[in-house]
C-alpha cells in the first residue's frame, strides 16, 4: 500500500483533504501533519512515498521543507498543493518540487495526480535509479543555449519567438519548460509536448525570472568525456527530432503524432543526461569506452544502476507531469516492439530517427542490426526503412548524423 502524508498549517483544509480523499483509504495510507518539522518526524520514524505539502507554513515553508524531504527520503515524490503564490514563492518551489497543483483543486485532478504518482513509483521498483532521478532538480544545458537566452533577455527588444527557439533547441530547458506548463507550477496545467508553446504560454517576464534564477537552468558540472559526450548527445537529440519530425509527417496526417515525434525525439535521451549529472565518475569511465554499442552501454548501465538511461530518462519526465506519450516514447525508443502498437506511430519515427542518425554511414551493418524489425513487421512498415534513410540524408547536413 503506498504511504502519502500531507502538510499544511491549516487544519480545516487537512480534513477536507481527509474527507475528499476517504474513498482511497484502501488502497493508500494517508496522514496529516499540520508543519515541516511534524511532517520531518514521521519521516524519520518511516518512509513515505510521496510528499504533499502547502508552500506558505509558518517556520519551515513548503520549500524548505521539500528541499530537506529531497535530502532526507530522496526517492521520495515531492508535490506542492498551495494557495495563489506570488512570483517569488514559485521560484523557490522550481527545485525541490516535481509537481504543483493550486488550491483550491479539483478532487479527480488531485486523486489522479496522486495515483498518477503512485503508479510511476510502482513501475520502477529499483531504490538506486528511483532516488538518484527523484534528486534531480534541473537538467544541464549547454553554456551556449544559456548564453544564447541570457543575451536575448538582454537585447534592447528582446524577442520571445527567439527565447522559444533557443529553449525547444535544448533538451534541459524544454524539459524544465515542459514540466512547469505540464504541472501547473504557473497557474493550472496545460497539457503539451511543445516547449516552444509552453515557452509562450510562460511569457517573456517569467522566462527572463526563471533565467535569472539559480533554480531552473544549470550549466553542466561535468568535465572530460562527459562534457564531450553531453554535447554529443545535445546534437544527436536534435537530430532525432528533426529526422523524426519528418518521417512523422511523411507517414501521417495527425498533427499529434507529429509532434510527439518531434519533441518526443527531442527528449529521448534525457536520461543520459541525468546520469552523467548525477553519477558522473562511474558513468564517466562507461563513457570512457562508448564505441557506438548502443546495446553493449544499455547492458552496462543496468548492470551500473539497475536501470538503463531509456527507463531513468522517462522515469524523470513521468514524475515532472509530462505527457505519457512523451514518457512511452523516452522508454521505450530502443525496445519499440515492448508497445502495443499495431500500426505507425510517434514511437516509430523516434525509434527509427534514433538509428538512422546515429551511425555515420548510411550502409553501415550496425544500423541495421539497431532497427527493431520484429517491430517494424508487426505494423507493417519494414519496406519502408529505405525511404526513411533517404529522408535522414535528406534533412541533415552532411556530418550531422552523431
Amino acid at each position: 500500500m503506498q504511504r502519502i502524508l500531507f502538510v499544511d498549517d491549516e487544519a480545516k483544509l487537512l480534513g477536507g483533504l481527509r474527507r475528499m480523499l476517504h474513498g482511497m483509504r484502501d488502497e493508500w495510507q494517508m496522514e496529516f501533519v499540520e508543519n515541516g518539522p511534524d511532517a520531518l518526524q514521521r519521516l524519520a520514524q518511516q518512509p513515505f512515498d510521496v510528499v504533499v505539502s502547502d508552500m506558505r507554513m509558518p517556520g519551515m515553508d513548503g520549500s524548505e521543507l521539500l528541499w530537506q524531504v529531497r535530502e532526507r527520503c530522496p526517492g521520495t515524490v515531492r508535490i506542492v498543493l498551495s494557495g495563489q503564490c506570488d512570483r517569488r514563492e514559485v521560484l523557490k518551489a522550481v527545485g525541490p518540487a516535481h509537481q504543483f497543483l493550486t488550491k483550491p483543486c479539483d478532487s479527480s485532478a488531485l486523486k489522479e495526480l496522486l495515483a498518477r504518482a503512485c503508479r510511476l513509483r510502482d513501475r520502477m521498483t529499483a531504490p538506486g535509479p528511483k532516488e538518484l532521478v527523484s534528486r534531480v532538480d534541473a537538467i544541464a544545458v549547454t553554456p551556449e543555449s544559456l548564453e544564447a537566452l541570457t543575451g536575448e533577455l538582454a537585447a534592447p527588444a528582446p524577442r520571445l519567438e527567439r527565447m522559444a527557439d533557443i529553449i525547444a533547441a535544448e533538451p534541459g530547458m524544454a524539459v524544465r519548460i515542459l514540466q512547469l506548463v505540464n504541472s501547473g507550477f504557473y497557474g493550472s496545467p496545460q497539457s503539451t509536448v511543445d516547449p516552444r508553446q509552453a515557452a509562450r504560454l510562460l511569457g517573456q517576464e517569467r522566462l527572463r525570472e526563471l533565467t535569472e534564477s539559480s533554480q531552473a537552468f544549470v550549466a553542466p558540472p561535468m568535465t572530460g568525456v562527459l562534457a564531450e559526450r553531453a554535447i554529443e548527445i545535445v546534437e544527436h537529440s536534435r537530430a532525432v527530432a528533426a529526422v523524426a519530425r519528418r518521417i512523422a509527417e511523411v507517414e501521417s496526417e495527425d498533427p499529434a503524432i507529429i509532434a510527439n515525434a518531434a519533441w518526443g525525439g527531442l527528449l529521448h535521451d534525457v536520461g543520459v543526461l541525468v546520469l552523467m549529472q548525477q553519477a558522473r565518475d562511474p558513468y564517466a569511465d562507461l563513457w570512457a569506452t562508448f564505441t557506438g554499442d548502443v546495446p553493449c552501454i544499455i547492458e552496462q548501465e543496468n548492470r551500473m544502476f539497475d536501470a538503463d538511461h531509456a527507463a531513468v530518462g522517462a522515469y524523470l519526465l513521468a514524475l515532472w507531469g509530462l505527457p505519457d506519450s512523451v514518457v512511452t516514447i523516452t522508454a521505450l525508443h530502443h525496445a519499440p516492439s515492448d508497445s502495443d502498437d499495431r500500426q505507425f506511430t510517434a514511437l516509430t519515427a523516434v525509434h527509427a530517427a534514433d538509428v538512422l542518425t546515429r551511425m555515420e554511414s548510411p550502409d553501415s551493418p550496425g544500423r541495421q542490426c539497431l532497427l527493431d524489425h520484429g517491430y517494424l513487421d508487426r505494423i507493417g512498415k519494414s519496406e519502408r526503412v529505405s525511404a526513411w534513410t533517404t529522408l535522414c540524408q535528406e534533412v541533415l547536413p552532411e556530418g550531422a548524423a552523431t
